[in-house]
């Protein structure tokens, strides 16, 4: 699931005073181990990461740069479901309040 927040849906905004979020939730399934490492007892965990990152104009580069990558792993959906929720009613508090996506 990936999501961009925004504070305006505006077209007439220039891009110089536009910032954005995109939110991510991403699901890598699991992470390859050879069939040793299963015998030693290696925990062999699903991946879910949850990713925030921010991009803003950058007059320097003339383009919408993306910087601040955050992100965390969980081992189970709902987790991950649960971060993504608090990280979005993060962004939304801070005035990021209009999504791409239509729920």
């Amino acid at each position: 699931m990936q999501e961009v927040l925004s504070k305006t849906t505006d077209p007439n905004v220039p891009l110089q005073e536009q910032e954005y979020f995109e939110l991510r939730l991403d699901d890598l399934g699991f992470p390859f181990r050879p069939k040793f490492f299963e015998s030693l007892g290696a925990i062999i965990r699903h991946r879910f990461p949850v990713c925030e990152a921010q991009a803003a104009w950058s007059e320097i580069d003339r383009n919408i740069m993306w910087d601040g990558f955050e992100h965390d792993e969980y081992s189970t959906l709902q987790e991950a479901e649960l971060r993504y929720e608090e990280r979005r009613a993060a962004m939304v508090e801070k005035g990021f309040n209009y999504s791409d996506m239509h729920f």
